[in-house]
């Protein structure tokens, strides 16, 4: 009665997959527009963040390699930008717009492909070059989304490193490091919640800050990818006024990065004290 919402693309395997099974989506250009794997993990239901009730939550399609017929849904979106995913192979980007398609599933080696073609909404009378402006500007806004997106996740582990140092044995808590996690808190506008969802409740005390600016390119990527219709004059404007806030405070936290965070941490080397960083590190795989 409730069917999922998207492409519908059946395939039957004679037998189990021995490697895992995966489909890409390109377009009428080649071009990639999102890839599957049945390899991915599928996100799962977290109530300390999710915001939503459990009834709510939607477990995305996933690619089966047991032997029989099965049906995967595409939701007809591109994927969300690496910032934007935060490690969620199924977060979804920018809708896909009307147009043709192609699909490769790969079996053991074996690819497998057919045409797809996205149809435009008959209940929606729009111009056919409407969708291409709408997918385009919502990919810009998008890029604008990962950019601030990448700050926020170095705010948040300086923020949370910084918190760890004044707690771990033979630190110390001096006036250096409480004044850097000041600019951090400020820029970022970090109100720390045991439900990251609930900050969002809180009202802005500036707009140029993370918090305030991820809210406003959210409603503006709303407003562009959720209408029925080409990029209105009101959203460009939007994006007008909101895109230069972003650079102002991103160049603002690229000069902590740059200035105080290396001065705080010339202090503790000459301490002997662990530097701090603005990421995790990486593991490197052999």
């Amino acid at each position: 009665e409730t069917p999922p919402f998207g492409a519908r693309i059946d395939y039957r395997l004679a037998g189990a997959a021995k490697q895992p099974v995966t489909l890409e989506i390109l377009d009428d250009r080649g071009q990639l527009v999102r890839r599957y794997s049945s390899a991915d993990e599928a996100p799962k239901y977290a109530a300390a963040k999710a915001g939503t009730a459990p009834e709510w939550f939607t477990p995305p399609s996933t690619l089966s390699t047991a032997p029989g017929l099965h049906r995967f849904i595409w939701p007809l979106r591109h994927a969300a930008l690496p910032a934007l995913a935060d490690g969620n192979a199924y977060a979804d980007g920018a809708w896909a717009p009307p147009g043709r398609y192609r699909l490769a599933l790969t079996v053991d080696g074996q690819t497998y492909q057919q045409p797809l073609t996205v149809a435009p909404d008959p209940r929606v009378n729009l111009a056919a070059d409407a969708y291409p402006l709408q997918f385009a500007f919502a990919r810009q806004i998008e890029a604008t989304q990962a950019r601030l997106a990448t700050a926020q996740a170095q705010a948040q582990h300086l923020h949370g490193a910084i918190g760890a140092a004044r707690k771990a044995p033979g630190d110390q808590a001096d006036d250096s490091l409480r004044a850097l996690d000041d600019k951090i808190v400020a820029i970022a506008a970090i109100v720390d919640v045991p439900n990251p969802g609930n900050a969002g409740t809180m009202p802005p005390k500036s707009t140029h800050t993370f918090a305030f600016l991820e809210q406003a390119l959210g409603k503006l990527a709303n407003a562009v990818d959720g209408a029925d219709a080409a990029p209105s004059p009101d959203t460009r404007r939007g994006y007008e006024v909101v895109a230069p806030m972003v650079d102002e405070t991103l160049a603002r936290w690229q000069a902590v990065l740059a200035t105080d965070l290396p001065a705080v941490n010339a202090q503790r080397r000459v301490a002997g004290l662990p530097e701090l960083a603005s990421s995790p590190p990486t593991t490197k795989t052999p």
